[in-house]
């Protein structure tokens, strides 16, 4: 359903500056943060990769562990990755929100996760840091967003992604308390020696940061961004 809906807004913005620009083609560069990869995976399944580029944020191709390619702990969420624990998550979304919500930016943030004498973030800093984040998901509708996650968390993505044939750029934090690098690596593996390994050019870059990296090191993460576009656009 989401990738739906983001082909329909693809197709909406490719009318919309057409009638602006008739000449110009647009070129556009998906980025992908979290559940955001997984559509883009979803849509390039379905829909293909039309696309000029991919940039895919702190996300593994497989959320559960799993008896087939090897996925364990090594590769997996490193809190939610099977049914008690999604069980565990749903009831905590539904019944204890404030409390799951905390818990989440516990988990995401490099500081709170993984903590370092260099960080010197003031008490001041962590408390809107937690306010801002919590805020944010407390909009979301508890029930909703765990349905969401019990479809997320069981979709292998593993062979959709070596449908993707056009660059790509994965990006991980090596402090995040989500997934681990091997397991956001195994997305660029998989186009690097895929069914496109002679058109596909993958690259991942690792960030000092948590899973929140473009909040964490924002100048970082907009510089890659803009420095991947435009290799794209010289092919």
């Amino acid at each position: 359903m989401l990738a739906a809906d983001l082909r329909e807004l693809v197709a909406y913005l490719c009318r919309t500056l057409y009638e602006v620009m008739p000449r110009m083609m647009p070129r556009l560069f998906p980025v992908g943060c979290s559940i955001g990869a997984a559509v883009l995976w979803t849509y390039v399944e379905l829909f293909g990769d039309d696309f000029a580029g991919f940039v895919f944020v702190d996300q593994a191709p497989l959320r559960d562990r799993s008896t087939f390619g090897g996925w364990d702990e090594r590769n997996a969420h490193r809190g939610c990755y099977y049914e008690k624990t999604l069980l565990a998550a749903q009831e905590a979304w539904v019944s204890r929100p404030a409390e799951a919500h905390r818990a989440l930016v516990q988990e995401c943030l490099d500081y709170r996760h993984m903590p370092l004498p260099r960080d010197g973030v003031s008490e001041e800093q962590a408390r809107k840091d937690e306010e801002l984040f919590v805020g944010i998901s407390a909009l979301c509708d508890g029930e909703w967003l765990a349905r969401l996650m019990a479809d997320h968390t069981r979709y292998d993505h593993r062979e959709a992604i070596e449908l993707i044939s056009k660059p790509t750029l994965g990006m991980a934090g090596k402090r995040s308390g989500c997934f681990t690098l091997l397991g956001i690596a195994e997305t660029v593996e998989r186009i690097r020696w895929g069914l496109n390994i002679m058109v596909s050019s993958a690259e991942i870059v690792v960030f000092d940061s948590g899973y929140w990296l473009f909040y964490e090191e924002p100048k970082r993460f907009n510089r890659e961004l803009l420095a991947f576009a435009e290799r794209c656009i010289k092919r």
